[in-house]
């Protein structure tokens, strides 16, 4: 009987292992569909015409999107791809690429720049992630989606605060051209400057008794 040792023993401990990756990999495309579909309703809950017909269009194409991963798998395996890329590297980078340039393409067609710029930093983990090893696929993958998560959460919460200064009459902000091509200016109005200057000097104050 021919010996092969430690390869024969990690090319077994591999495929004993492949079943078990599969089944998570499964579990989390689920997962995933399931949490997609409750912050799509809670999103457009209250909302009517042809804006919620748009976003049920785009719901559907981002749910089909996310099967693109697990079928690839299937068919990379039937056509005798080694379990390092079936179970490893696809399950890490197939989503992001697939399901990320399917929001990409929404994200334009809205002329989002915060979701664009985000998305567009995960496909690039996912692109990245083909060509690095089975863990280090993983590893760029985590790092990719922190970076497109963390960097659209800081943009929203700007916007937010932007939005609310401009309210309470601190800001004034101008928008110019329209889609790709518009700019938008933001400058304090005189009740923000005072506000501003007040508050410097009682920082002002504040630092000279210390």
């Amino acid at each position: 009987m021919p010996r092969c040792g430690s390869q024969c023993a990690g090319s077994i401990h591999t495929r004993d292992q492949a079943p078990a990756a599969i089944v998570l990999v499964y579990v989390a495309v689920a997962v995933a569909i399931a949490v997609s579909v409750k912050v799509y309703r809670r999103a457009t809950s209250g909302v009517s015409g042809p804006s919620i017909r748009q976003q049920q269009v785009e719901g559907v194409a981002i749910l089909i999107s996310f099967l693109g991963s697990p079928v690839i798998q299937g068919a990379m395996k039937l056509y005798g791809a080694s379990d390092a890329i079936v179970y490893g590297v696809i399950p890490a980078a197939g989503p992001l690429i697939i399901v990320g340039t399917t929001v990409l393409g929404i994200a334009a067609s809205k002329a989002d720049r915060r979701q664009f710029g985000a998305v567009l930093a995960v496909v690039t983990a996912g692109v990245v992630a083909l060509f690095v090893r089975r863990s280090g696929a993983w590893l760029v993958a985590g790092i990719g989606l922190f970076i497109g998560v963390v960097g659209y959460t800081i943009a929203t919460a700007l916007r937010t605060h932007l939005r609310k200064l401009e309210d309470a009459g601190y800001l004034k902000s101008e928008t110019t051209g329209n889609g790709r091509a518009s700019r938008t200016s933001i400058a304090l109005t005189r009740h923000g400057r005072a506000a501003l200057d007040t508050y410097t000097d009682a920082l002002r104050h504040l630092l000279s008794r210390l």
